[in-house]
């Protein structure tokens, strides 16, 4: 692929391959519509639901909420799995 080329976003459930020795960054702005808001929310767990609602000011959670949103779907292109499907694992730190 020709690096001065965009990438275009995949339609849901099309993989996209890792090369070996590859490395993908995805690059994306948390400040969302909130139009889309409600959309990347829906896909969120329980938990991070839950830890969206601590945040005092609204900007902060629609940031958490919009970041955590675009992280899973991301990650779900690469796992051919629905956004509100990616489990995270967490530990105490």
């Amino acid at each position: 692929m020709n690096p001065e080329e965009p990438r275009r976003w995949r339609a849901h459930g099309t993989p996209v391959p890792l090369e070996a020795n590859g490395i993908h960054v995805w690059r994306f702005g948390v400040d969302v519509a909130p139009d889309s808001l409600a959309a990347l929310e829906e896909t969120l767990s329980e938990l991070e639901r839950e830890r969206a609602e601590k945040f005092t000011f609204h900007r902060d959670r629609h940031r958490f909420v919009g970041g955590r949103g675009f992280l899973r779907a991301a990650l779900s292109n690469y796992l051919c799995v629905k956004p509100g499907e990616v489990e995270f694992q967490y530990d105490d730190r």
